[in-house]
């Protein structure tokens, strides 16, 4: 196990990011020390490394929340794991502990076992966009079989998430993308309708779609105004989960359509919901079990070299994958 690490010591564009040598601490308490074997990529890590995100890092800081690997040693207090285990780490408070690098430490309750139908690649990439998903269509939104859900930016792993646990659900998706780059590989992921997200009458081919009964549910990862190109195609009593702010424009709400409709606008975050254990071991058997079916599988869109960390975080703010972005040691 080597002990390159990615670290960045100012605030910035992932420019900021390098390689820095440093070896793994003897692990304390309830710690694990995992020897990361493939690591993904999220949005939420470049607003991390920017300073936007709900975490604030503390410089020097490591980054990442999403790896897979073997655990090479464990603090006195773990009883989960034992050396030679196969993990993977759920997304976490990120401040205090990041996984991009060679190795990684953090608590045990951070960890589940590596889901065995999964290659290294594929077991990083579960979590962070299945228990997004998961929570906010279960838990914030409650959607039944048959709702209408629309997920804006589809292609993104977040959106794919979405679209993956919708459909098992049972529910109607439809998927927005810049674009018809993409229609193929989103019709392949079982979405039933495709507009164009910059579309001038999005909310009239959202209410032709659903035969005029309107959007039960959105999952919005662009705030700003674009949600006032959606609010008229609304259900009566809709959710729209705003968890993104990729638009870089400050969300102002439009009250009186959103009474018209008695429809709510929720800032959700996946993070509010980890550190709940009850909804949180829900969450994982539900993913689990639907690994194991054959269900769900994370698509990975790339694999980069550590050597290449900077090249990829620069590759996916392009917005040109479709799916996870993957480093592989």
């Amino acid at each position: 196990m080597n002990d390159l690490v990615v670290v960045f010591d100012q605030l910035g564009d992932p420019s900021v990011l390098g390689l820095v040598s440093m070896p793994a601490p003897i692990p304390i308490d309830s710690q694990v020390l995992v020897e990361v074997l493939s690591f993904s990529l999220n949005r939420a890590d470049c607003l991390f490394i920017r300073g936007h995100h709900y975490s604030v890092p503390q410089l020097p800081s490591r980054v990442g929340s999403e790896m897979a690997g073997i655990v090479r040693a464990v603090g006195p207090k773990v009883t989960r794991f034992k050396v030679g285990d196969k993990v993977s780490s759920l997304p976490f408070d990120n401040k205090n502990y990041g996984v991009q690098g060679s190795w990684a430490i953090l608590p045990q309750q951070y960890l589940v076992t590596w889901p065995a139908e999964l290659n290294s690649q594929q077991a990083c990439a579960v979590w962070m966009q299945y228990l997004t998903a998961y929570f906010a269509l279960n838990v914030v939104g409650k959607i039944d079989k048959n709702s209408w859900v629309f997920i804006p930016a589809a292609s993104s792993s977040a959106g794919l998430g979405a679209i993956a646990i919708a459909k098992l659900i049972g529910c109607h998706v439809i998927a927005a993308s810049r674009g018809n780059s993409k229609k193929i590989q989103l019709e392949q992921c079982g979405v039933d309708y495709i507009v164009d997200t910059q579309a001038d009458d999005l909310a009239e081919q959202l209410l032709a779609i659903t035969e005029g009964d309107g959007i039960d549910f959105v999952y919005d990862p662009i705030g700003g105004q674009f949600h006032n190109k959606y609010l008229d195609a609304l259900a009566v009593n809709a959710k729209v989960l705003i968890y993104g702010l990729l638009s870089g424009e400050e969300t102002v709400i439009d009250l009186v359509k959103m009474v018209r409709k008695n429809a709510t606008i929720y800032p959700y975050s996946m993070f509010n919901f980890v550190t709940q254990p009850k909804l949180l071991k829900l969450a994982i058997d539900f993913i689990g079990e639907s690994i194991e079916q054959g269900k769900l599988r994370p698509v990975i869109d790339s694999v980069w070299t550590l050597q290449e960390v900077v090249k990829a975080y620069q590759y996916m703010e392009s917005n040109r994958q479709f799916g996870k972005v993957v480093v592989t040691l």
